[in-house]
């Protein structure tokens, strides 16, 4: 098989998606804001303003409005 005809089968099967990221501010003592992707199941319903959940480190779970 050919580079050319590889390439064809792989443009196919791809399905182009766009993925979303949102900048979110956290309760802790740093500057700045910390950018999350948002699952694809979730981006109808984010919307700027928005409470979210995020994990900052290991363990810690963080909620903050923007």
């Amino acid at each position: 098989m050919s580079q050319l005809e590889l390439n064809s089968e792989l443009d196919e099967n791809f399905e182009e998606r766009i993925t979303y990221f949102a900048d979110v501010i956290l309760p802790i003592p740093l500057p700045g804001t910390y950018t999350y992707r948002i699952p694809k199941n979730l981006e109808e319903h984010v919307e700027q303003g928005s409470r979210v959940v995020v994990q900052f480190g290991k363990k810690k779970d963080f909620n903050r409005s923007r």
